[in-house]
């Protein structure tokens, strides 16, 4: 899911800037997660605050919005040998870890092609 933080330097809200975060493997329609998600940015934040360099100054979160579900696919092959179909070409299948899409991959380091069913329940779309 992508959640974005609106952040400033401490003592200075009024020049605040917004942070894009992405965690793929929450999911965008959980209310747990949401929640999560924003935890994980005050936590970016706190992390930022602790491993200040000296030039660097402390930040402060004021808001977190959640935008939308996360924009990546993280593919892993699901069969063990490449598959090939008599006068056809060669494809690998695969499936996505953050939420579940199938998809084919032919030739030898090509991109992968979501399959039609997993294009319509997956809100990625590619």
């Amino acid at each position: 899911m992508i959640i974005k933080g609106r952040v400033c330097n401490k003592g200075d809200p009024d020049h605040s800037w917004l942070e894009t975060y992405d965690y793929p493997r929450l999911n965008f329609k959980s209310a747990e997660d949401k929640e999560k998600a924003k935890e994980l940015v005050r936590e970016a934040v706190r992390k930022w605050n602790r491993t200040l360099r000296p030039h660097e100054k402390p930040r402060k979160l004021l808001a977190t919005k959640v935008v939308g579900p996360s924009t990546d696919h993280d593919w892993e092959k699901s069969n063990l040998v490449t598959i090939s179909k008599r006068g056809g070409a060669s494809y690998d299948t695969a499936r996505c870890k953050n939420c579940g899409a199938k998809a084919k991959r032919f030739g030898i380091g090509g991109t992968y092609s979501i399959d039609k069913k997993s294009q319509r329940m997956c809100s990625k779309g590619k």
